[in-house]
């Protein structure tokens, strides 16, 4: 393999991407935008600004997860049914009414909870799998998937990197606590304006290929037929299979949106810019999956998502070994984005290997399920965590009242990251005693075979 094979991403980028695609990347980024805009933000501002309690933000949190499982359950056959065009429509109208809403009803922690755990939970399970199937459609040769995804993943990181510096400069003007989400409102207004205005790569498949070999038109299938032919379907159970093993890795990122900005402000003051931490991950992901996967791409595939998932495991103990400083939080965004970088990308190609033309939407919202059910386990964990083990001080009383160490109160703070990395590390045990069953000769060969075209295609150029 010749040295170019570095700059793959870069050539699809500048050569193969259609007009369609960079729509596609377009929406993706203002999306990202708005919704990490709103995780970064959420369970601070219902604890700062509206006084709910540690414990009740972090199940605001854990709810968001919940309905967002139920609604991809329901999107995914309907994905299929609709075509990506429309029902990538459907999603931004919902998410952009949830976010404009939220601004309007700010002063009211039920109703702001309403329209981000229900509305836009149900908005976004629309949207996200529709963007990963027009990625997919939009690529003129499978050999370019990794390509385009690795291109989709990083522009994704592009709207987190806006959305923590933007929270940065926000809090440093001492601007309103729900400007924030006046930005989220904004950018999910402009991405529906460009699904709207110009066109997406949603072509339809003709057919779908069912477990009794017979094919069937997409739309003549009903939601009913679409989950029978699912529950039969064996590779759809091994997407989820995989899926569920990598939930435990999602957790870490979970809790730098659920717990990481509270903490922050807790340990380090409320100078701290959690904003710019946070900011580092999307960064080094914007930079570093271009190259990373070009390079990873001749291995095996199974064998570099475990290597990924064993660095971003063991890094939120980079924070427990130098809990009194930044340098220990910013140790634990660098090797956790190291691992995200080296992992995360391929979990599309895994996906969308094993996903017949037609029946993507089914796929991709079935094997986001069990991260999204992850939501509910952190929002639940870290309201708790952060009043048993980072508890904010008391206004009631003067600090000299409780009057304590601030190195051993860092100390105990950054018990919440032990806990974090040891659930973490869940996922790579579980990758390697399940490999023979969630990676089989025949994924294998598939897996392998996209390599192989993409690394022959990068050659060529």
């Amino acid at each position: 393999m010749s040295s170019t094979t570095r700059f793959d991403v870069y050539t699809f980028a500048t050569i193969h991407a259609s007009r369609g695609i960079w729509i596609i990347l377009a929406i993706n980024s203002l999306d990202s935008f708005a919704y990490f805009s709103t995780s970064l933000n959420m369970t601070l501002f219902l604890t700062d600004s509206l006084g709910v309690s540690d414990a009740r933000a972090g199940h605001v949190y854990a709810a968001r997860g919940v309905v967002s499982s139920f609604a991809l359950l329901v999107s995914g056959p309907l994905i299929d049914r609709w075509g990506a065009h429309q029902s990538l429509a459907v999603g931004a109208s919902l998410v952009a009414a949830g976010r404009v809403a939220v601004v309007f009803a700010h002063t009211n922690w039920l109703a702001v909870t309403f329209f981000i755990t229900v509305l836009q939970s149900i908005g976004a399970a629309f949207m996200g799998p529709a963007l990963a199937i027009c990625i997919r459609r939009g690529v003129s040769s499978s050999a370019w998937h990794p390509a385009a995804y690795a291109l989709f993943y990083s522009t994704m990181n592009a709207g987190a990197l806006a959305a923590g510096t933007v929270t940065d400069i926000l809090f440093r003007t001492h601007a309103s606590a729900v400007a924030p989400f006046v930005g989220a409102a904004l950018a999910s207004i402009a991405a529906l304006t460009i699904v709207v205005v110009f066109p997406v790569p949603a072509a339809a498949a003709t057919t779908i290929p069912s477990p009794d070999n017979t094919s069937h038109s997409p739309v003549a299938r009903s939601w009913r037929d679409s989950v029978r032919h699912l529950m039969l379907d064996t590779n759809a159970w091994l997407c989820v299979g995989f899926m569920t093993a990598l939930f435990w890795i999602r957790t870490p990122f979970m809790h730098m949106d659920a717990t990481f900005p509270k903490y922050a402000e807790r340990v380090f003051g409320h100078s701290v810019d959690f904003g710019l931490l946070y900011a580092i991950n999307p960064t080094l992901i914007i930079v570093g999956v271009p190259f990373i996967q070009s390079y990873v791409v001749r291995f095996d595939m199974y064998a570099v998502i475990t290597t990924g998932t064993v660095l971003a495991a063991i890094s939120p103990l980079a924070v427990a070994v130098w809990p009194t400083y930044v340098a220990g939080v910013a140790a634990f965004m660098i090797t956790l984005s190291l691992g995200e970088a080296i992992y995360s990308p391929m979990t599309y190609t895994y996906i969308m290997a094993l996903a017949p033309v037609g029946r993507e939407g089914v796929y991709a919202t079935v094997s986001a399920a069990p991260s999204i059910v992850g939501a509910f386990i952190v929002g639940s964990m870290s309201g708790h965590l952060l009043a048993d083990y980072c508890p904010a001080p008391d206004p009631r009383h003067s600090p000299l009242d409780d009057a304590i160490d601030p190195r051993l109160h860092a100390y105990q703070c950054a018990r919440i990251w032990i806990v974090v990395a040891a659930l973490a590390a869940i996922t790579p045990f579980t990758l390697v005693l399940a490999r023979r069953h969630l990676y089989p000769a025949s994924v294998r060969d598939r897996c392998q075979h996209r390599h192989s075209e993409t690394a022959d295609s990068i050659d060529v150029y």
